[in-house]
């Protein structure tokens, strides 16, 4: 993971970034039935890749809290407490910022 980052920053930061920025605006996809799913390629990997992503992490959680290192409320409420104070803490940060 972290050779795509290097990867894409020495890419981004070279002669070949307008090229690079390039092929990220270009449209794809189509209009199916009055249904538009022409966007650029960029939208693709940030909005339906990350929503396949999230999809297969819900499915892991849910196997691991059946039959996996969750299923006990003992072993669970520490990955619990810490996903609500994951959730708190910025929600906490932001209602108190002025």
């Amino acid at each position: 993971m972290i050779i795509c980052v290097i990867v894409f920053m020495i890419i981004a930061n070279s002669g070949a970034g307008p090229g690079f920025e390039a092929l990220l605006a270009r449209q794809l996809g189509g209009d199916v039935s009055g249904i538009h799913l022409r966007y650029p390629v960029l939208l693709w990997i940030n909005d339906g890749l990350m929503a396949i992503f999230f999809l297969l992490v819900g499915f892991e959680i849910k196997r691991e809290m059946k039959e996996g290192e969750l299923s006990s409320i003992k072993k669970a409420s520490l990955p619990i407490l810490a996903a609500v104070g994951g959730v708190m803490a910025p929600a906490l940060i932001y209602c108190h910022t002025p």
